[in-house]
């Protein structure tokens, strides 16, 4: 277990999260992994423990004794109680720079990390830390976020807005319900409400919210049975990293807090032949660790990835709106359903806004290499072994898809997946350059699932162990 050290300064409400670069033997492993820290102020220092998830997953860690509430100075509202979507950083709050830019270390270290005991955690303050997770993330307006999806803004993102008065400020929210059944958080930025069932009279200002969604049977290839799913059989419903995956980069962190969860017992069903099962939670999310994937690849396979790429297809999320997912949640099933592409070569839109990647992505804190590709939106794959060859471009949708699932799979196994948070309470952030996740869905009876999601666009590139041809 690392010990973490906080201390407050005297001046101010912000507090300060003062760690070194973690130190290791050759043989040393997270569970012995260790922290030293220092504190250098004159008032009293408290501290906060980190410790790896264990149980054989190699990423994750829990975080106990720390107060996000307090981590991040005032909570970036004006004198009206709102909160600009897109605000300035107040100059009285650049001391606690220090604070976050170790908190992201953390992250991009761990990969998943959740904080113990944020029940009473503002949504504003919530919104605040994941914007100065990277500060320089580029501003976007509503119809801009909906057009990343979308050419005219009606896609899977389409926002309709709902004048709520709130009766103790009189300022005017306004509450953005999207298609998927995601509600904006007044007052917190481009934070989420997501859940099922009803999330009472008034959360945060969203008055007598219900979430319902849609059971997903129809969605996999091979449908899962109502029964079944009532009977406590559930699925990944896929496996992906948050982001449109066009104009903008994925965001580097996610946060996700849980403020209230169903309880029981599912069975996650492979359904693919594999036999593979894994006892969950009900309402929780999964992960795994695309460095571990990496890791997974033979020296060969490795040496390809390294130097390969990829390009997304333009507003990849209209592209497969029709297409059915795979059982296992690992890519979407090719079954001819995608949007014909002389459709999608009529819809404007801007070359330079369509994203090549690299199949590999390096992680800037911990220099490990994240085999970090979003398989079912992939157009086109550029394929070799090295800087001199001339790739092999891959364009068919099955063959793309083939590939990259047979690379893939191999880290899709029950000791492979953590599975959380385990509380209410819990606030869970993730690197997104360095995991996959998907949702696991429940039936309603379980109880009413809470939550609060957000994610900002990445204010850069992620970058490649080896330069991308013509991009050097």
């Amino acid at each position: 277990m690392q010990k973490v050290e906080l201390g407050k300064l005297a001046h101010s409400n912000c507090s300060h999260l003062i760690i070194t670069s973690p130190t290791r033997s050759p043989k040393a492993t997270s569970a012995t992994m260790t922290t030293s820290a220092t504190i250098n102020t004159t008032t009293k220092a408290n501290s906060f423990d980190i410790k790896p998830f264990g149980q054989g997953l190699n990423f994750g860690a829990e975080i106990r004794g720390l107060d996000l509430n307090n981590m991040t100075g005032n909570d970036g509202c004006d004198s009206t109680g709102s909160s600009p979507l897109f605000g300035e950083t107040p100059a009285d709050e650049a001391i606690v720079d220090d604070d976050v830019n170790k908190f992201r270390e953390v992250i991009q270290q761990y990969l998943v990390v959740v904080v113990k005991g944020q029940a009473n955690e503002l949504p504003s303050k919530n919104w605040e830390l994941l914007r100065r997770l990277d500060p320089d993330s580029p501003e976007l307006t509503d119809d801009e976020w909906a057009k990343m999806y979308n050419p005219e803004g009606k896609g899977i993102l389409v926002i309709s807005n709902i004048l709520q008065l709130d009766g103790k400020t009189q300022v005017n929210h306004f509450v953005r319900q999207a298609k998927l059944g995601y509600s904006l958080i007044p007052g917190a930025g481009r934070l989420y409400l997501m859940g099922k069932g009803y999330q009472g009279e008034d959360h945060f200002g969203l008055k007598d919210v219900t979430i319902e969604e849609p059971f997903a049977d129809l969605y996999y290839s091979k449908p899962l049975p109502k029964e079944d799913f009532e009977k406590g059989i559930a699925r990944f419903q896929s496996w992906h990293m948050d982001g449109p995956q066009y104009v903008v980069h994925g965001p580097i962190y996610t946060s996700f807090r849980c403020i209230k969860l169903p309880e029981g017992e599912q069975t996650v069903d492979w359904a693919d032949g594999s036999g593979l099962t894994k006892k969950v939670k009900p309402g929780r999310t999964a992960f795994f660790s695309t460095a571990q994937l990496y890791d997974m690849l033979t020296p060969e396979e490795q040496q390809m990835a390294d130097h390969s790429w990829c390009e997304q297809m333009f507003y990849p999320y209209e592209w497969i709106l029709g297409c059915r997912g795979n059982p296992n949640g690992l890519n979407v099933a090719c079954e001819g359903r995608e949007v014909p592409f002389d459709v999608m070569e009529a819809m404007p839109r801007k070359p330079k806004n369509q994203l090549v990647l690299p199949l590999v992505w390096m992680n800037s804190v911990t220099g490990k290499k994240h085999f970090q590709v979003q398989p079912n939106t992939v157009r086109r794959l550029f394929i070799r072994n090295n800087a001199e060859e001339t790739p092999r471009v891959i364009e068919d949708v099955k063959e793309i898809r083939d590939f990259l699932t047979k690379l893939q799979i191999r880290v899709l196994r029950p000791e492979n997946i953590y599975v959380g948070p385990e509380e209410e309470g819990d606030h869970v952030f993730w690197y997104n350059w360095g995991v996959m996740h998907t949702k696991i869905d429940y039936p309603v009876k379980y109880g009413v699932r809470t939550a609060h999601q957000g994610w900002i666009p990445a204010s850069r590139a992620p970058t490649g162990p080896v330069p991308i041809s013509g991009q050097e």
